[in-house]
């Protein structure tokens, strides 16, 4: 729809041009100048098809790759690729989209070639019929930059037939030395073997994600860690008891992480049933709600008074402030907590803040504010993260506003004002009625 509406707006302002000057032409000048601007859009349309190709070029590369370094080493190509496109044309829509594709086809192809690897040494193929590899965070929400590490998780689902032909895994020692460090031999369970066999799969999974370059999470979020992978029974227990009776392995964190999640490979309605799931069941959880309202408007902002930047005054980032932390975050949590309270099934930002928009909770032009911050803000962070790769430094997020050019200095200020905005007004909505 974008798309369309942009491509009425160009033809509109091109077509008033010419009708403006065209009194002045030959009906021979007017034909040469509609073929040369058809031309030249032509040949815009074709260079932009080229960039497309290569793209879906290493992406077939990755699913084609026989062993770990042919994957590597497309991934690694395509980072570069990325990075360079996006240089050029630093659209942030483009690269989400880009990255979202790729990320997802890379963890796929590991994902099939550990399987492969571990029915090769013995292990069987997974031993659920049902099982799916979630993506949380901001890969959940299809907004991953250039430093985005793994946020997963994983879900299966354990039947009696699964049970039945998953004995053989109680042969196998490796499983056996990983679950008596929690229990006894003679405490074991076939779904503590089946759970082992996910566990050791999670662990290579995540070993390969991170030599193709996706960082391991320093949080943990990853299945390799028993609180990141279960049954669905399992799962929705997590969930319950730590939003009803606040207690159980989950944070409030935790909680908010995976409703941004979504499916990426495996059963994908397996997938989808968690995270409606988890978002249904946080819309119906007042207390959990309050929570998440508490927390996502007490994230201070980065925009002080007289509409000015609030920045560090003294240590080591003085004279800056945290982007991601003072800009990028509260937006995307107020966004995530208008959706949860009104049970909107979005994941990705500018999602809710559409949907938020068609419920009346934001005027179009409002919508249109935060969806120029959310671009703003992102754009800021993936610049500054390229200029750090380029560096061979880690990005801290740390930005200072008088190294930025005039106009996106102006264009940053308007993107916290927005989201300062948006923020004051989800106070005002829910603190009516004392709810928080």
């Amino acid at each position: 729809m974008e798309g369309r509406r942009l491509a009425e707006v160009i033809k509109k302002s091109a077509y008033e041009t010419y009708s403006k000057e065209v009194f002045r032409l030959t009906r021979h000048e007017r034909i040469a100048i509609l073929r040369d601007i058809a031309s030249s859009f032509e040949k815009k349309a074709g260079e932009e098809e080229e960039k497309e190709e290569r793209f879906r070029g290493y992406v077939r590369r990755i699913e084609k790759g026989k062993n770990l370094e042919d994957v590597k080493g497309s991934a690694e190509e395509l980072k570069g690729f990325l990075i360079e496109d996006f240089k050029e044309d630093p659209s942030v829509k483009k690269l989400h989209y880009y990255t979202f594709i790729s990320g997802d086809t890379l963890s796929s192809k590991i994902i099939d070639m550990v399987q492969e690897e571990m029915v090769e040494e013995g292990y069987g193929p997974i031993p659920c019929k049902r099982w799916c590899w979630v993506a949380c965070g901001s890969e959940g929400r299809r907004e991953r930059s250039f430093d985005s590490d793994q946020d997963n998780l994983m879900v299966y689902e354990i039947t009696d037939e699964d049970r039945e032909k998953a004995e053989h895994l109680r042969e196998n020692k490796e499983i056996l030395r990983k679950k008596l460090l929690d229990k006894g031999e003679e405490e074991l369970t076939i779904d503590d073997f089946i759970d082992g066999y996910f566990q050791i799969l999670s662990e290579r999974v995540s070993e390969r994600l991170d030599r193709c370059g996706i960082r391991k999470c320093k949080g943990g979020i990853m299945p390799m860690n028993e609180k990141w992978r279960g049954d669905i029974r399992d799962w929705e227990r997590r969930i319950v008891e730590k939003m009803k009776f606040g207690r159980g392995p989950l944070t409030l964190l935790d909680i908010l992480i995976i409703t941004d999640s979504r499916p990426v490979c495996g059963d994908i309605p397996l997938g989808r049933r968690f995270s409606e799931f988890v978002q249904s069941f946080t819309h119906a959880s007042v207390e959990t709600l309050r929570e998440i309202a508490r927390s996502s408007l007490l994230t201070p902002v980065a925009i002080g008074l007289f509409k000015r930047f609030r920045v560090e005054r003294s240590g080591p980032h003085k004279g800056k402030f945290n982007l991601k932390i003072n800009g990028w975050a509260p937006l995307i949590m107020v966004a995530r907590l208008f959706s949860l309270k009104l049970g909107l099934m979005h994941t990705g930002t500018l999602g809710r803040i559409r949907a938020l928009r068609d419920r009346g909770v934001l005027t179009e032009e409002e919508s249109e504010e935060l969806e120029d911050a959310y671009y703003t803000l992102m754009k800021i962070r993936l610049m500054m993260q390229v200029k750090a790769i380029e560096r061979g430094e880690t990005f801290d997020n740390y930005v200072n506003p008088d190294e930025l050019d005039p106009e996106e200095r102006e264009r940053l200020r308007r993107a916290l004002i927005n989201v300062e905005r948006f923020q004051n007004k989800a106070y005002n909505a829910f603190n009516i009625g004392g709810f928080i």
